[in-house]
């Protein structure tokens, strides 16, 4: 007798047991929501990460980013990204790239020069890593809910796959970056994203995991501001090639001006575009070790 009310007052906690986990369990398109309204409805979000780059000739370089977002009142937000590659050199021991975003465009910022380059490109995933936690939809992806435990904290984890990967492929990189996979592991407690990651229309993966986000932080006056930098909006990917190294000369103080090769000036049509986007934009790593290579020279 004791034996089935024991096994009867166990199956009534079970089931209970269910149907609260039931009652609390959230389908994949809120728990989006919820954690973009995380993201985007509080009045700041900082976070950061740190990694390390690929191998380049037998050294591995440690990069740190930091994000400020700011939500404006109007729907609108200001961001700051800021990714400090940490070189082990004694004379220059970093090398940063910022960009930012406010009411007057997308830039890419140095020392004195401020690049517009919202005609360029559209806001790339850096200036805001959280961006399509507004756009996963089950109309393009087919979104997948589970949960996870990680040092004692609960994570909602979402997948999603492209349900048109090749025609995700075709888009350029010059126009609006759309992840063919992707996934999103989230505070169960706070919706807050924990860590994106990505797989490019290349099938590049992108995975960005951060040891730090907060919210409501004080940011300091001006963060968003350009300062007294000269301000330049290239109207070609040429122009801007030849202003980011400009631009590149001044973080690094190399005296003269740097200037295209003559061979990438002569491209014309789309393999030019394609090129000049590869080799100025995408391959920062490479172009950073000439211009060390530069500069060592004018220290000698």
């Amino acid at each position: 007798m004791k034996l089935a009310q024991s096994i009867t007052a166990f199956l009534i906690l079970t089931i209970c047991g269910f149907q609260v986990e039931a009652q609390f369990s959230e389908d994949v398109e809120t728990v989006l929501k919820k954690s973009a309204d995380a993201v985007y409805k509080s009045d700041t979000l900082y976070c950061e990460r740190d990694y390390s780059l690929p191998e380049v000739r037998g050294k591995i370089f440690q990069c740190k980013e930091r994000y400020y977002l700011q939500n404006n009142s109007d729907g609108t937000f200001n961001a700051l990204f800021q990714s400090t590659i940490f070189t082990g050199s004694a004379k220059m021991p970093t090398f940063d790239s910022v960009y930012l975003k406010n009411a007057e465009g997308l830039w890419e910022v140095y020392p004195t020069l401020a690049i517009n380059v919202s005609g360029i490109a559209k806001d790339p995933p850096s200036i805001d890593p959280f961006q399509h936690l507004r756009t996963l939809t089950p109309e393009h992806y087919k979104l997948e809910l589970s949960e996870t435990n990680e040092s004692n904290q609960k994570f909602y984890v979402i997948t999603g796959k492209s349900l048109q990967p090749d025609l995700d492929r075709k888009i350029s990189v010059t126009n609006s970056f759309i992840p063919i996979e992707f996934k999103a592991v989230i505070d169960k407690l706070t919706f807050l994203p924990h860590e994106i990651d990505e797989v490019e229309q290349n099938d590049k993966r992108i995975d960005k995991k951060f040891n730090t986000i907060e919210l409501h932080r004080q940011f300091d006056a001006g963060l968003f501001d350009l300062g007294n930098r000269k301000k330049s909006t290239p109207s070609t990917l040429r122009e801007y090639a030849q202003l980011k190294l400009e631009g590149l000369g001044q973080q690094f103080n190399i005296k003269g001006d740097l200037k295209l090769p003559q061979e990438i000036k002569n491209l014309a049509g789309k393999k030019a575009l394609i090129r000049l986007v590869s080799i100025v934009v995408l391959a920062i790593v490479p172009i950073t070790l000439i211009i060390f290579a530069v500069r060592k020279k004018q220290l000698k």
